[in-house]
């Protein structure tokens, strides 16, 4: 009998406690990326604007139609016959343009730098949804660690609030310190609810924006930044910005829209231009009352040329209004250039100051840790009393939240500046140890890693490299 519930004991521990998988923040980021709606909505805008370039090309292309009418003709002429017959026409024509002041060139370039600027959109929108995983990712795990400081509070305040209500009772305590202590308990307990209705909100974020059930996120492994800490020294704001000027999105966006209104300005100005146009046709036609019913075939071949003079001024009005578009976009350009220089300054200083803050957290938490077991000590021996022991307990647990809360701010403030330099996309954030590859050197954007979307050719290896991870995940997840 004891060896049958032996053998059975492992199989009923396998089925009662599920396995919760692992998750890092690489998977989260897959996930978002195959799950999230507003990317896949992203994906059809650019390629809606990748139209607007093959529309452009059509311009060199020639235009050629056939025309085919076939009918009856009843012709009545005065004091005279009827004519009747057939009258039926045949026509085919190619005509090309040879030259149209350059419209069709620039209208090309125009097309092209919305079809870029349109790729800057969809990698701001990349970024935007990857920061906020990350922030959610990063909260989760903030307020998982919180939560068991709160706990640890709530029970030390419970055995603090029954010691002083035994002290109390035998006149060894005054009533203010149990009131003291019964306050303490209750703020605890509150402060413990706010922190479980936190995580449960980030959860519900993290969720929400990578498509994985609540009840499957499992257990997030937390982000090693050791490896960035012992660069902090390097960072640099005109060697960042550098980076940024290559890959941030709305710089990028900025640039493009200023080239696209170069480009409109130089179409608008090309209307004053003389065109040129090469023409072929051939017809056939019978009409009873020109050709006699004979058969009228015709082939010509000519060139025409258009000088434009002078129409209602509507060209000079439109080269009034590029010119404008075009500068107010230039300004646009510079603007923005400025702002993201300033907030790489601002965003820098932050992560210095924030980190420093993190190594002064960690004194002050062991300090206070050693103040309170010294306050322990004088209280027993009455060299303290109890308020001075609860409100060392008090500063010890602030310290505690500080650090926990000081160690993700800092880790959120340097994906703060990867946003920033234009690294949040999907082929930077996916790596493993996203924070360890942190660029120094400029990343040249690629604008042929859009070519094939939706189907994403360039990412293809990067998402079946993680297939595996995925599958792994989701079956653990259902043991």
């Amino acid at each position: 009998m004891m060896k049958k519930f032996l053998i059975i004991l492992p199989f009923l521990f396998l089925h009662s406690f599920p396995a919760k998988a692992e998750m890092n923040l690489q998977e989260a980021i897959n996930f978002a990326y195959d799950n999230n709606p507003d990317l896949k909505a992203q994906d059809y805008t650019l390629k809606a604007s990748e139209s607007q370039k093959l529309k452009a090309y059509g311009g060199f292309l020639p235009q050629v139609g056939i025309d085919i009418n076939n009918g009856s003709q009843n012709t009545k002429i005065t004091d005279g016959a009827t004519i009747k017959g057939s009258a039926n026409k045949r026509s085919a024509s190619l005509s090309q343009e040879i030259f149209n002041g350059g419209s069709t060139y620039f209208d090309i370039k125009r097309a092209d730098s919305v079809v870029k600027k349109s790729m800057a959109e969809k990698d701001a929108k990349e970024q935007e949804i990857f920061a906020n995983v990350i922030q959610a990712y990063l909260n989760i795990l903030r307020y998982e660690e919180l939560l068991k400081i709160e706990e640890e509070n709530v029970v030390y305040q419970e055995k603090m609030l029954a010691y002083i209500e035994k002290k109390h009772s035998a006149k060894d305590a005054t009533k203010s310190e149990f009131a003291k202590a019964n306050a303490d308990y209750v703020a605890a307990i509150n402060s413990k609810v706010a922190t479980k209705n936190n995580l449960d909100s980030q959860k519900n974020i993290f969720a929400r924006l990578t498509g994985i059930m609540i009840s499957e996120i499992g257990i997030l492994k937390k982000i090693n930044d050791d490896v960035f800490y012992k660069k902090l020294d390097e960072l640099n704001v005109d060697n960042l910005f550098e980076i940024a000027l290559q890959n941030n999105p709305e710089i990028r966006s900025a640039k493009y829209s200023m080239d696209s209104a170069r480009q409109q300005s130089l179409m608008a100005k090309s209307a004053l231009l003389p065109s040129l146009r090469a023409t072929l046709s051939t017809s056939e036609e019978k009409n009873p009352l020109y050709y006699n019913n004979h058969t009228y075939k015709n082939n010509s071949a000519f060139l025409n040329l258009h000088i434009p003079i002078f129409n209602s001024g509507v060209e000079y009005s439109n080269i009034s209004e590029t010119n404008n578009v075009f500068k107010s976009q230039k300004y646009g350009f510079d603007a923005t250039k400025n702002i993201v220089k300033q907030e790489i300054a601002e965003a820098i200083n932050k992560i210095k100051n924030l980190y420093s803050q993190y190594e002064s957290t960690k004194e002050q938490e062991k300090a206070n840790m050693l103040y309170v077991e010294a306050l322990k000590q004088e209280e027993r021996l009455g060299t303290k009393s109890i308020i001075d022991l609860l409100a060392g307990r008090q500063e010890l647990y602030k310290a505690q939240i500080s650090r926990g809360n000081v160690y993700y701010d800092k880790i959120l403030a340097v994906f703060g500046l990867k946003n920033l330099l234009g690294e949040l996309v999907y082929k930077n954030v996916s790596k493993e140890d996203v924070l360890k590859d942190f660029s120094y050197e400029v990343n040249v954007y690629k604008t042929e890693r859009y070519e094939n979307l939706p189907d994403k050719v360039e990412l293809k290896k990067d998402i079946e490299k993680n297939i595996e991870s995925k599958k792994k995940y989701k079956l653990k997840s259902v043991i």
